[in-house]
C-alpha cells in the first residue's frame, strides 16, 4: 500500500508498480486543468461524517472509494461472499 492506495494483491500474481498515481491524484491533476472543483476526505472517522454528509449534499458528483487487500489462500470473512462465489 503506498498513501493509502491499494498496489499489488499477495500471492503467484503479485508484482511491484514502477509508480502509483492514486485515484484521487489523478481526479485532482485532470480538474487542474479544467474548470471543475474538487474537495475530498480521507478521515473514515465517524466525527467527520458531518462534514462528509454536507459537501455530498451540495455535490453534483459524489464518488466513493473503498478497498481490500486480497491474498490466494486468504479470504476476510466478511468478503467471502461478495469475492468468491460458493463453489457446490
Amino acid at each position: 500500500m503506498l498513501n493509502g492506495t491499494v498496489t499489488v494483491g499477495s500471492g503467484s500474481g503479485a508484482g511491484i508498480a514502477p509508480y502509483v498515481i492514486s485515484p484521487l491524484e489523478g481526479i485532482l491533476d485532470r480538474a487542474r486543468h479544467t474548470s471543475v472543483s474538487v474537495d475530498w476526505n480521507l478521515a473514515t472517522e465517524p466525527i467527520h461524517y458531518p462534514y462528509i454528509t454536507n459537501v455530498a449534499s451540495i455535490a453534483d458528483k459524489c464518488i466513493v472509494f473503498a478497498s481490500a487487500f486480497q491474498a490466494e489462500g486468504v479470504l476476510l470473512p466478511s468478503f467471502h461472499v461478495a469475492l468468491r462465489p460458493t463453489r457446490g
